[in-house]
């Protein structure tokens, strides 16, 4: 009846595949995507026709790329608003291979790449804290609502009570406590 596992640029794309309503009733947590090397302390150091990964998931593969754009490695069509692909870079002074990869082996792959984008939740599985370790780390701004998780209900539901009650008994100081202490620093609590 209720999820909260996807970003709302997730549950966009889900909705026009599937012919779907799901709507978000209430934000949670963003999880910064990060940049992170086996060698490199920061990512002024990546360096020419290095290979840089990134996840290659619809929603993540436009987010890593904007974020190497926000690192000033690369740039890619405005036009393609928060989703555009590696077709779409218009811009690589680096001369960087971007090799798109299954988001669970963009962590894998730091033994074989210059820098690896990795999601949060994978670089806490593979033992990096992102808050120190990510040699670049996504900033989190008014812009960053696409890639806010949600919880999602279908959209005949979105004023249901008991659901909106949910939504008030998760979104308190206490969930904020345990987030924070429970992620590493690798989810934001982001309602307001």
């Amino acid at each position: 009846d209720l999820n909260s596992f996807q970003t709302k640029i997730f549950m966009e794309a889900f909705n026009e595949d599937h012919g779907e309503d799901l709507t978000p009733i209430g934000d949670t947590v963003i999880a910064p995507l990060g940049i992170y090397s086996s060698d490199l302390k920061d990512v002024s150091e990546i360096k020419e026709n290095d290979t840089i990964a990134i996840p290659n998931d619809v929603s993540n593969e436009g987010r890593a790329l904007l974020l190497l754009q926000t690192a000033g490695l690369i740039e890619v069509d405005p036009a393609k608003g928060q989703v555009p692909v590696v077709e779409d870079v218009t811009s690589n002074p680096l001369n960087l291979t971007l090799q798109p990869l299954d988001s669970s082996q963009t962590a894998r792959a730091l033994e074989d790449v210059a820098a690896s984008v990795i999601n949060s939740g994978m670089a806490v599985d593979a033992g990096f804290i992102p808050t120190e370790d990510a040699i670049f780390l996504e900033p989190v701004t008014e812009s960053s609502d696409p890639y806010v998780n949600a919880i999602v209900v279908r959209g005949e539901d979105k004023d249901n009570e008991l659901y909106n009650k949910i939504v008030a008994a998760y979104q308190t100081d206490g969930t904020k406590e345990v987030i924070e202490k429970t992620s590493k620093g690798s989810s934001i609590p982001v309602w307001k």
